[in-house]
Order: C-alpha cells, then structure tokens, then sequence
C-alpha cells in the first residue's frame, strides 16, 4: 500500500515558505540590501521598474561572494552568520535565518554576479525557479550585483493577489529610505523607471540623509538627539517639534541595533512623551535608533525580522519616555494658549455649576459639563441634537442627613424637611437633565426669523455664536457649522460635477517624500475630481495650481500631506473623494476669528439650510441648545 504521507521536494519547500518570508517586491529588497549592509558595503544602488515585479536589481561594493560558495548561498538554511543558536545573544548582522535567498530565488529568475577582493574574476550564477541555469566566469569588480526578473512567475497565486504597480512602489520607497536612514554611512542610490529619486551621500550625516529624503519643512521642524551615554541603553536621532506632527503613525521610525523594526512599545513610550503637547488626532515624528545590549533582545520572531521582544520591555519605554520629555523640555518653545489652563475635548469649561451651597468658583471643584454630548435619534426622527453633558456626578444629590435619635419632635421633623428638600432638588435636576436628553426634532431645532424671537446675542472666546430664538439658547461651533457648510457645497458640486475652480496667482509648490509621492500619483485622478488641479514637478515636487472656488487661498500647500495622510489611513468603506474633501475643508477654516454680526447671520443662513444631523464631517458635534424652562428649572424659578 501507497504511503499516503510524504517528504516535500526542496523548491516546494522554498516556495512555501516564500509566502511567508516573501510577500512582495519589497521583501525582496529589504533582504538583499539588509545583505549588502551585512557584506561591509559602503554603496548600495537599488533600481526597480513597474514596482519591482518585472525588475529589481541591488548592486553593491562589498565583500562579495566566494565562487565556492555561490552555489550555496541559495540553499535553504545556508548561512555565514551564525554557526549555533547561541550565537543569537550577540548578534550583530542584519540576517542570519538563511531563508531569503532560497525563498526569492523559489520564486523568480534570478541573475547573481560578485566578486572577493584579490581575485581576478567574479562568477556568475543564473537561476529560475531555484534550479541553476549556468555558472561561469566574468569580468567584474568587486561587490554583488543580483538581478530579480518576473517575481512569483511560476506561482500565479501569489502574482495574483500583488498589489498595482504604484501601491508596490509606495511600500518599496518605505523600506528603502528607512534603510537608508538607519546606515548614514552608506551611501545609497536609489532609481525607479529610470527616474532618479535620491542619492545620500554615505558621509554618516543623518542630517543629511534626512534632508535627501524628506520635504525640507519636516527637516527643519526636527529636534536633535545626540548619542546618550547611559548603560545599557543609548539612544540617538530625531524628533519633531511639538507643534509639527502627521495625521498617523507612518513617520515613527524605530531602530534597534540599526535595525528597522515595528514596536507598539516604542510607539506607546514615544506618544506618551508628547501626551498633551501635540494637537488632537496627530502624532509625532520621530527617527530614533535604540542601542540595547544584543542579549537583552530577541530578534527571532518572525521571518520578516521587524519585530523584536526587549529582556526588560518596561525598562526600554521608559528609558525612552524619559528621555524625549527631556529633550522636549529643554530644547523647544511650546507655544501655550493665553489662558492658565488648557482643557482637552473631554474637559471643557462648564457653563453652570449644578451644586447647592458652598460654591467654590475654582476649577478643580467645577463639574466637568462638557458641550460635547449628542442624542442620536431613531432614522424616522432625522436628527441628531446636540446638548450640554451632566455627568452623572454632577446630578448625584448630596447624602442626606440622617439622625439615629427620632424621639426628638425638632429632629425628627428637620429631619424629615431636609429629606423632603434633597427628594424635590433631585427630581428637580433629574426633570432638567431628562428635559435635555429627552429633545427630539425632526427639522433643525431653531429659526433665524426675527417674529420667532431670533436674535443674535454675541460671539465667545472667538469659536462660539450664541443666539437666542423661540425661548431657547442656543450655543454653535463656528469652526465646525462652516466646516459642515464648506464640506455640503463642496461634496454636492464634485457630486454633479459642477466645482468651480480658482486659479492660483502664484501657484503653491510642495516637496514630498519618496512614499508620499508614490501613494499621490497613486490617488491623482481623486485629487482632480475634488477641484484640484495638481501638477506632477521633477521626482518629488508637487505644483498646485487651482483649487476650489469654496475653499479661498490655501493657507499653506501642508494639507496635501494631511489628505494623503488621511488616503494611507482610509478604511474600506470610506469614500477616497469625500475623504479629500473633508480634509481640504478642515485646512480651509480659520479657526478663532472674530466675526460680524452680518457673518454671523449669514453663516446661520446656511447651516438652516443644512441637513441634519449637526456635525460637521468629521463627527464634532456643531449646536447645543439650552431651552428657557430648562434654565428657569434649573435656577428653581417653576417647579
């Protein structure tokens, strides 16, 4: 009988477990330029076409491969490396597993040609599918050169399921300049489809590398580290201002040992060294390499070997934590707003005060009465209201007294009367707060017609409108009530394909990096189709030269980061248009501005107009209403 049970063929193998160590055009590159590095090379040049799925090649000038062993480099588990699992605890190569050649070469056709120092000649070595074409002699100098053709030609699953061209490029330009980065001693090269996109220049100046890489405005909102001198730990790089962050994580770049790695710790450290100093929904941009004693970290986890476990994980993030907040007190000027404390959306100022007696106007005893509630309301109500937030501490009655001894007739009614009073208080504060949350509208909650007893009342701290009209109060977030109008105008005339667009007089230039270039040409056409007309500059430079009538002048040409921030970020089932549309409506508004009472009307013209719910796109609640009987309730003037 047939054994049913069976030992796989050697390409098989490979070619399995390419699917793990290979997922894409840029593995490849990192393992062979992670090679190059561990070879002692001092130039590395990397050239892709169509996003490396026809055509890679690295070349570089290091120690080269011995024609002994050219052959077995491209065998499963074939390593110079390491020699023992022991050797892991003092690991100072990039690679050491001895999968990735095996793996790429199982999956592509591949050409290798090198040559050691001293010797005449170099080889080279063809291969397809991992079985070996020719070998022969050549002329070449010293170095590796290795050549990928047609990745994943002989398994068109894996083909299959490969990303487009541009999205491909986008995460090979990712690995390349983080490499780059992390080796400021080497100078690197980089070309796609023949277009030169950067060169630095190997001097072991990060700042340099840096400013090859990434728009000069990022560069210049930096911090430096210099090297530390602690044991065991050192760390080193930079960091960015306060005030200059991204709308995501992708510019949090980590090494450990030189080494790219992606660690939610690092991350958890870095952030909460910036806690409250940067603006909400933005993160901070860093370039740290972390020196961590080989031994007290463990780079074996997977494949890939991006992720690591630290010996003393808690040790490592506050290490770190420490020491950005050091450098971040020292080294900027934190711009604070003109008031003695700043609150964050879940600390707001409160309007009234609900306690009963010994009212104490400072604010660490003030309830925290946020403006920021909604009520969602049933689809066949067709709203959302927004109102003020009660907490439920707020509304907690003080304990009510009790007396054990109730022989005493005195007591025993002041007993009973300041029951009653707590009992009425809280029905009171309960009817108010039920009064609020119980408000369902199946139209906008207010009318701007005079006879309705409209009439605007002023403007607070810059940022709200409050108006009264038909007995009620009503209080409306400038900033988000014109960001909702903007976004209605501008989603309805890309909708019908009616925007109108302004010609800039001097049109707006902006530098992005490598992957942001990549990931914008990717999602050009959406760009278009929102109002923008945006021309391509050289490698990495962006002209915007019309914009949406709506929009005004662009502050600055910066928001072209948000919105490309926003697309690397956007889920699934969100519309890529109307995601630059809202962004380029956030970066339109200017926030804290004092406005006319003609503004202020006009502005409560359109936002009638608008439909509910009342946010603006991007979810923040727009109005809070307060009604007269609320308010008399709440003073005790009606019962």
């Amino acid at each position: 009988m047939a054994r049913k049970v069976k030992m796989l063929d050697e390409i098989t193998i490979n070619q399995i477990a390419a699917g793990e160590v290979i997922q894409g055009p840029y593995s490849v590159i990192k393992e062979l330029v992670e090679n190059a590095i561990d070879a002692h090379a001092t130039k590395i040049f990397v050239e892709i076409k169509n996003g490396g799925k026809s055509y890679i090649r690295i070349t570089d000038n290091g120690m080269g491969i011995d024609p002994e062993d050219i052959e077995m480099v491209f065998e499963r588990h074939s390593t110079s490396k390491i020699n023992e699992i022991e050797d892991l605890d003092s690991l100072n190569t990039l690679g050491f597993r001895g999968e990735a050649l095996a793996s790429i070469a199982s999956v592509s056709q591949i050409e290798v040609t090198s040559k050691t120092k001293g010797k005449d000649t170099g080889i080279s070595l063809e291969l397809s599918g991992g079985e070996i074409l020719s070998k022969k002699e050549v002329s070449a100098t010293q170095g590796t050169t290795i050549i990928i053709r047609n990745l994943f030609f002989n398994t068109p699953a894996r083909r299959k399921f490969m990303k487009s061209v541009k999205a491909e490029t986008t995460k090979i330009n990712e690995v390349i300049t983080r490499l780059a980065i992390s080796k400021s001693d080497i100078s690197f090269r980089y070309v796609n489809n023949n277009n030169l996109m950067f060169t630095t220049p190997g001097d072991n100046n990060l700042s340099k590398v840096l400013l090859s890489i990434f728009p000069k405005d990022l560069y210049q909102n930096m911090i430096y580290l210099p090297p530390t001198e602690e044991i065991p730990y050192k760390i080193s790089g930079f960091i960015s201002q306060p005030m200059y962050g991204r709308g995501n994580r992708n510019l949090e770049i980590f090494f450990v040992n030189n080494r790219l790695v992606k660690s939610q710790s690092l991350s958890k450290a870095l952030e909460k060294a910036y806690e409250n100093k940067l603006m909400i929904h933005r993160f901070p941009i860093c370039v740290l390499n972390i020196e961590v004693p080989p031994g007290e970290i463990d780079v074996n986890i997977h494949p890939s070997k991006t992720e690591v476990k630290f010996y003393e994980e808690k040790k490592v993030e506050n290490f770190l934590m420490d020491r950005i907040t050091e450098v971040l007190t020292k080294g900027t000027k934190i711009v604070h707003p003109n008031i003695q404390q700043a609150h964050s959306d879940n600390e707001r100022r409160p309007i009234v005060s609900p306690q009963r007696e010994n009212v104490d106007i400072s604010n660490k005893h003030q309830p925290n009465m946020g403006l920021s509630s909604k009520v969602d309301l049933p689809n066949d109500q067709g709203g959302t209201v927004y109102t003020r937030e009660p907490t439920g501490k707020d509304l907690k009655p003080r304990t009510p007294i009790t007396y054990k001894n109730s022989s005493t007739s005195s007591s025993s009614l002041e007993g009973r009367l300041n029951n009653k009073l707590q009992q009425d208080q809280k029905q009171n504060e309960e009817e108010v707060q039920e009064s609020i949350l119980a408000v369902k509208e199946d139209h906008l909650p207010f009318s701007i017609d005079p006879t309705q007893g409209f009439h605007i009342l002023g403007q607070v701290f810059q940022s709200y409108i409050l108006f009264e009209s038909q007995k009620t109060l009503f209080l409306v977030d400038q900033h988000a009530a014109h960001e909702r109008i903007l976004f209605d105008q501008l989603y309805e005339d890309a909708k019908e394909k009616r925007i109108i667009r302004q010609r800039l007089l001097k049109p707006e230039s902006i530098r992005l990096s490598p992957e942001d270039y990549s990931l914008f040409e990717d999602h050009h056409k959406t760009f278009e189709e929102a109002g923008f007309t945006i021309e391509s500059f050289g490698k990495d430079t962006l002209i915007i030269r019309e914009v949406p009538l709506a929009l005004g002048r662009p502050k600055d040409s910066s928001f072209i980061i948000d919105i490309i921030d926003a697309i690397r970020e956007r889920k699934s089932t969100e519309d890529e248009k109307t995601l630059v549309i809202q962004k380029a409506c956030k970066n339109a508004i200017k926030a804290n501005r004092k406005f006319s009472q003609v503004e202020i009307q006009e502005l409560l013209y359109k936002l009638q107009k608008t439909t509910p719910p009342l946010h603006c796109p991007h979810g923040r609640p727009i109005l809070l209403k307060l009604e007269e009987r609320e308010l008399a309730k709440f003073f005790k003037r009606i019962t």
